[in-house]
This record gives C-alpha cells, structure tokens and sequence, in this order.
C-alpha cells in the first residue's frame, strides 16, 4: 500500500511539475482593478498619474513609466490629485489619503516628502496661482469640506479659509 501511495505522489509531481513548466507570466498593468484618478503635465512633458491602490506612475519625455512609491518618500497608495507647479518641471504635490505629498525636483531620485496632514480628511481637490496652493478636503460623511491654502508653495504653512 505504501508503494503505491509513494508511486502516485510521484506522479503526481511530475505531472504538476510539467504544466507549470508551460506556464507563463505576462506584464500586466498596475491597479488590479483600481483606477487611475488624476493625472497633470510638466513644462517639459512629464506626466504624473494618481492611481487609488498604487500610488503615482511618472511618464518621463522618453515615454518611460516608472511607479512611485514607499521606497520614493510617498507612504500612501491612494493618490486623489497631482499638480505639477504651473510652467515647472520641478515641482509636483499630490493630494492622498495621508496627506500632501511635494517633489521638490523633477529627478525620479529626488524622494517625495510628506508636508502636510489633516487629520482623517483626504485631500481632493488641489490648485495652483503662483506661489500659492489651494487645497480642499474633507467633503465626506465623516468630514466637512474645508478650503486651505498655503503661500509658501505647499511646503509647510496652511491656513483654513
């Protein structure tokens, strides 16, 4: 009895070790049913999309994707806004469920840096006038929709509206 047990295992692996032998991978694309929620061009034609489940994808002018993520400084993976400073290619700020995120260069070396947090309350709306920012958040069942701006370029100073 244990002869045969021991010879249908053997079988069995061999047969399971040859169908996934003809098993191939294939490139996908990220989100894994997610969507892409906001996307903004560069001065120089960089593109940063949002994505709800895996952060930002960067299109740099080559037409070269490149996922943004933790280990780039961004510790959030639903990205509700990004805006790239208007007439720059060297600084973005992107609106998550944990916070503002800010790129203080165009360089994918350059880690993105948390610089703003409000609590509970996603950022979802975002705008640009010169060195001003304009943010909203809140707007949801739990919280109440707030204007903030920031005259330092959406470094650290915000002050409700």
């Amino acid at each position: 009895m244990w002869r045969g047990l021991v010879v249908s295992t053997i079988c069995l692996c061999v047969l399971a070790s040859r169908v996934c032998a003809q098993l191939t991978w294939t490139k996908t694309s990220p989100g894994g049913g997610g969507a892409f929620l906001t996307a903004d061009v560069a001065a120089d034609g960089t593109v940063l999309v949002g994505s709800d489940l895996s952060g930002i994808y960067r299109r740099d002018g080559a037409g070269n994707w490149t996922r943004i993520g933790r280990k780039d400084g961004l510790d959030a993976t639903s990205v509700e806004v990004i805006r790239w400073k208007p007439g720059q290619s060297l600084i973005a700020l992107a609106g998550t469920r944990n916070g503002l995120f800010r790129i203080p260069s165009g360089s994918p070396q350059i880690p993105w840096t948390k610089v703003a947090a409000f609590g509970s309350e996603d950022i979802t709306a975002m705008a640009w006038k010169g060195d001003t920012v304009f943010a909203t958040t809140g707007g949801n069942a739990s919280s109440a929709l707030k204007l903030r701006w920031s005259t330092d370029g959406g470094g650290t100073i915000w002050t409700d509206i």
